[in-house]
């Protein structure tokens, strides 16, 4: 029935459809049918994300026992830094809903009937979606990079929590570094120092009966006080026992440090020419400290580039690495890591400003194509928005990829910008197309 909101105007007496009031009515109430249905499919696509985030962490959370408000702290927080994502989903979903709303009721009709052009009356929505996509710039700028920052610092104090906590009589095999494997077990847990400790100090867990197994790949060379064998080429293991030993974590310098004493180091067959039964060297230690950890915080040691503001990314932009870009080694031809990072980088900046402009996007191509279509069915238009949304993810992976081949900045920005320029375009026509009806 389209007496909800278009024909009321054409139900008082003496009203003109064509008059400025008359227009700015029309145009508040299409922007408030529109805000719900968005919000509502905003808060859908967070909330979705938000519980693939945590699916990810469960093992860690579960681990480290985290507090309710610590928890808290993170789901808030992880949530922010899922708007910028999940805004412009909401954007395609709810006007896909709600236009379509308004064309199958024939709001859309009873507006062109009164001599109102699409245009005209949708005008305001898409200076919404503008506003909103130069908000998310503005927000791209420190807002976000800040946001992944304390993510990164609380997923931090949970590593650090589980590493100085491990359990004994269980094998953990995910505290090795880049280019070593360890796989360690202790028998029970060492007596706590009589010194109460510091509020800042780090943490400490105190081990007997420590055994582990560790593999250190070719060219990696295993930072002893001098009684370790010097690294041979290729990769090598070797077996440590020792009576007593301790993890020290210290979340300011990201490092887990492993200090044993009175052990006994014995080197393993490296290769399968090495006969198991030559003879094996045992090396007798009263002290050995080496540097342990995980992959995750390993990758948390360094300010990555979703967490630099966009003028500290420019910076780095301006200092390219002074080493040629291609490099061949017995793996092939490949990009030197130093580039890769670099390149890595400009991807990030460059997104800092394609991907806000997916909200105006969006809504160019949501507005004409629920009145050609009229998706009145919810299912139905997340059906249309999932499709849009794998267009513009795989235009938007292919960008990506072509940064990180080492492209140029003019086709580098291309290529980022095309998933807009591509559906934009699309939907700008329909627009103007559906305008002159």
């Amino acid at each position: 029935m389209p007496t909800l909101g278009v024909g009321l105007l054409f139900s008082v007496p003496g009203s003109d459809l064509t008059g400025r009031t008359s227009v700015k009515t029309l145009r508040l109430y299409i922007l408030k049918e529109l805000t719900a249905p968005v919000v509502l499919s905003t808060l859908f696509f967070t909330l979705v994300l938000l519980l693939a985030q945590l699916l990810q962490l469960a093992s860690t959370l579960l681990k480290a026992g985290v507090s309710g408000s610590l928890l808290g702290q993170l789901v808030l927080i992880v949530t922010g830094t899922l708007m910028t994502f999940t805004v412009p989903m909401g954007v395609l979903l709810g006007t896909l809903i709600a236009v379509g709303r308004l064309t199958g009721e024939n709001e859309v009709l009873a507006m062109r009937v009164g001599g109102i052009s699409v245009l005209r009356a949708f005008t305001p929505v898409v200076v919404a979606a503008f506003l909103l996509s130069c908000a998310h710039i503005a927000a791209n700028n420190s807002v976000v990079p800040n946001l992944f920052s304390q993510v990164r610092e609380i997923t931090y104090q949970m590593q650090f929590h589980v590493l100085t906590n491990l359990k004994p009589g269980r094998v953990y095999d995910e505290l090795g570094t880049k280019g070593t494997a360890l796989a360690l077990t202790y028998g029970e847990q060492g007596e706590p120092s009589a010194t109460p400790p510091q509020p800042d100090a780090p943490a400490r867990l105190d081990m007997n009966d420590v055994s582990l197994r560790m593999r250190v790949r070719e060219s990696e060379v295993l930072p002893t006080d001098g009684t370790a064998p010097a690294a041979r080429s290729g990769d090598f293991e070797f077996l440590i026992f020792s009576e007593s030993g301790a993890i020290t974590g210290d979340p300011a310098t990201a490092e887990l440090t492993l200090d044993l004493e009175d052990g006994t180091w014995m080197p393993l067959p490296h290769s399968s020419t090495e006969s198991p039964n030559s003879t094996t060297t045992v090396i007798r230690f009263e002290h050995l400290r080496n540097r342990i950890g995980s992959k995750r915080i390993e990758r948390a040691a360094g300010k990555s580039p979703r967490e630099m503001t966009i003028g500290e990314l420019r910076a780095w932009m301006q200092s390219p690495p002074d080493v040629p870009v291609w490099k061949d080694d017995r793996h092939g031809r490949r990009i030197d890591n130093r580039w890769q990072r670099y390149f890595s980088a400009r991807n990030v900046l460059i997104s800092r400003f394609s991907l806000p402009l997916a909200t105006l996007t969006f809504c160019l191509i949501a507005i004409p194509l629920a009145m050609e279509i009229r998706p009145q069915a919810k299912a139905f238009s997340a059906l249309i928005a999932i499709g849009l949304l794998i267009v513009y993810y795989l235009l938007m992976t292919a960008g990506n990829t072509v940064g990180a081949s080492g492209a140029g900045w003019i086709t580098t920005i291309g290529a980022h910008m095309l998933p807009n320029i591509a559906i934009g375009t699309v939907g700008l026509v329909m627009f103007l197309r559906v305008s002159r009806h």
